[in-house]
């Protein structure tokens, strides 16, 4: 069954969004990496090359260990579109952003050469997380016992990372490294549902009933034809565990120039929790008196008999009422999660390459298939079923990074990067930050403090093109709205701290 869909409409698509959208897949590990824009698969001689190409460990001599922290600042506004002409329910008619938050993202690793053909590392970072928390309504004249923030979640995910690195030869190297992820999630949003009193849909959906009831539909419509839309609140909580690996090969092609070649695969993400979900019915005395004096018995007769489902009379019954009606409570609901695998290949350049000085580049070149996000069915306790609908198309991301080591003790960095976002307009929605492409740019330097440790400093904007989409994308089937139109804004501010200390 998939009556009460649209009770899990974002619940998976907010993890979705904070998880995996191109937008915030947390790429900040290490600080040199992100200071060259992850232009580092041809480089990778560091702790964090576990995660960008785990072959280019075998450069470490001795035992390394380093460290990062991510301090991320996005900011998100969004304008509600119209539906047919006039305002959606109760979605703001002004520009409305997020209300800030800063999310600190850690990361570590340690490495130890055993022998000159062997290496071997275990790392910890955060690859995916974030949160939000928008008021995108105003419910005081609808419902005032409606929260006041409507969008709510708080994600946390570590990737521990086991990794193994062996020399083949003094050209060629080859790594591989284990994910072992786990996830605790939190997450509270909205969703719409038509009124029935207001639009033809309703009509048509309650089959032969529908003539009959139109007249008395219309006469109730009328009082408040405001209230176009009945919100639906759900709340999921929950973890789950998931495994992946990554595998990554170096070639040493000159003495100045390295290719490295990596990629990520994740297997589906099992996700157990469990899920709150209630309606808010708009607050009408008038129309609410006409429906419980005219229509109820009618309606109770039709449900008897079946000529209308228990959801269309819940909603029939209530639409007016100011009540909340629970419609789960602590149901338990699964879902599993597929996570899209990426492929990527970079070269690194040293133009001048001499003991105490060096002026490297560096390109990278990432392809992200995204088209796995497509429809994800979720499984809540009693047997209904509810799909998400995402229809994501696969991206890309193209790095460019420049390091000038000025002296041994000083070295300047500078990089961009474009990467095309993966959402689509006909499921875009506030929560998902992935409104449209990227450009970013990153400067950033490194200071040895003493003779083996090395402290990194970043600065990262990056720069979001505005989407207008309006278009409010129906399902009449699942009775619920696969996006959300109106005009999106984002930019994200990022300063990144690491250190490095070689033994």
């Amino acid at each position: 069954m998939r009556k009460y869909s649209f009770l899990f409409l974002g619940l998976v698509l907010l993890l979705a969004s904070s998880l995996f959208a191109a937008g915030v897949s947390l790429t900040g590990i290490g600080a040199r990496a992100t200071s060259l824009s992850g232009a580092y698969r041809g480089i990778s001689d560091d702790w964090s090359g576990m995660f960008w190409n785990p072959a280019g460990l075998t450069q470490i001599s001795g035992l390394h260990v380093g460290a990062s922290t991510e301090l991320l600042w996005p900011v998100a506004s969004y304008l509600a579109g119209q539906w047919n002409g006039m305002n959606f329910s109760t979605l703001r008619t002004v520009e409305t952003e997020n209300e800030p938050r800063t999310f600190i993202i850690p990361a570590a690793g340690v490495v130890y050469n055993l022998n000159e053909q062997l290496t071997v590392g275990l790392g910890f970072w955060a690859p995916f997380g974030l949160g939000a928390k928008w008021d995108l309504l105003d419910t005081k004249n609808y419902n005032a016992n409606y929260p006041e923030f409507d969008y709510e979640d708080d994600l946390q995910v570590i990737d521990f990372h086991p990794t193994i690195a062996y020399k083949l030869s003094d050209k060629i190297s080859i790594g591989a490294g284990l994910s072992i992820v786990y996830a605790d999630i939190m997450i509270r949003k909205p969703s719409f549902i038509q009124n029935p009193y207001f639009g033809e849909e309703i009509y048509a959906a309650a089959g032969a009933a529908g003539p009959v009831l139109k007249g008395g539909f219309q006469q109730v419509g009328a009082l408040a034809p405001h209230f176009n839309h009945v919100i639906v609140e759900s709340e999921l909580t929950g973890n789950g565990l998931g495994f992946g690996g990554n595998l990554g090969l170096m070639f040493k092609l000159t003495e100045d120039l390295q290719l490295g070649i990596s990629g990520r695969y994740y297997m589906d993400v099992k996700l157990d929790g469990t899920v709150n979900g209630a309606f808010y019915f708009g607050n009408n005395p008038q129309a609410n008196g006409l429906i419980q004096q005219n229509l109820k018995p009618t309606l109770d007769g039709m449900k008897a008999l079946k000529a209308i489902t228990d959801r269309q009379h819940l909603v029939l019954s209530n639409a007016y009422s100011g009540a909340k009606v629970p419609v789960y409570t602590d149901a338990s609901a699964d879902a599993d999660l597929p996570l899209p695998m990426d492929v990527g290949i970079g070269l690194a350049y040293k133009a001048i390459n001499e003991e105490d000085t060096h002026l490297l580049f560096s390109a990278d070149f990432m392809w992200t298939q995204w088209s796995t996000w497509d429809i994800i069915d979720i499984k809540i306790e009693g047997g209904d079923v509810s799909q998400l609908v995402e229809k994501w198309d696969d991206s890309y991301r193209v790095n460019l990074g420049v390091e000038y080591k000025l002296n041994p003790m000083l070295a300047f960095r500078g990089s961009f990067y474009h990467e095309k976002n993966a959402a689509v307009a006909e499921t875009l929605t506030p929560t998902i930050p992935d409104i449209n492409s990227r450009n970013t740019v990153n400067v950033g330097l490194e200071f040895k403090i003493m003779p083996g440790l090395a402290l990194h400093a970043s600065y990262e904007k990056i720069f979001i093109g505005d989407m207008t989409t309006k278009l409010w994308h129906y399902d009449p089937v699942e009775n619920e709205y696969h996006n959300m139109a109106g005009e999106y804004k984002m930019s994200v501010n990022n300063l990144m701290f690491g250190l490095g200390y070689n033994f």
